[in-house]
């Protein structure tokens, strides 16, 4: 009996520590000569609550941005790192996409899978997402 418990446990710890959870999400519509006309942004904590939400519409010559700072610098690194590498991406025409870093933070038994993924029309109208999963 003892043996099926842990075995239990082990399968369920596992299998909660690998589900990705979305950090950030941006979603643009409307490009124009300046920029998007409206842009919005949700970073999600790792425990699921949500820790800010933004919304951008006709900024004019102002570049809209994700601001706000998350909970985990790590997570906000490699958010913001990915976010700009599929935004390189759609500015040289691949319109949709995935790209994933593996990383290991000082202090954790475990490595943390960041997933971007994109999908855009050619104008760039679309969406950027952000997923972190532990490994």
């Amino acid at each position: 009996m003892k043996k099926i418990i842990i075995t239990l446990s082990l399968i369920i710890g596992v299998s909660i520590s690998s589900f990705a959870v979305p950090i950030l999400s941006i979603t643009r519509t409307g490009k124009g000569l300046f920029g998007y006309r409206n842009v919005s942004f949700q970073q999600q904590n790792w425990n699921g609550t949500i820790g800010w939400v933004g919304i951008c519409q006709n900024p004019g010559l102002d570049r809209c941005k994700v601001t706000g700072l998350m909970t985990d610098p790590n997570d906000q690194t490699y958010a913001f790192d990915l976010v700009e590498y599929a935004e390189n991406k759609i500015d040289v025409g691949t319109f949709t996409g995935t790209h994933a870093v593996l990383v290991h933070v000082d202090g954790e038994s475990f490595d943390r899978k960041y997933t971007v993924t994109w999908s855009t029309d050619s104008q760039g109208d679309g969406i950027i997402s952000v997923d972190r999963t532990n490994v």
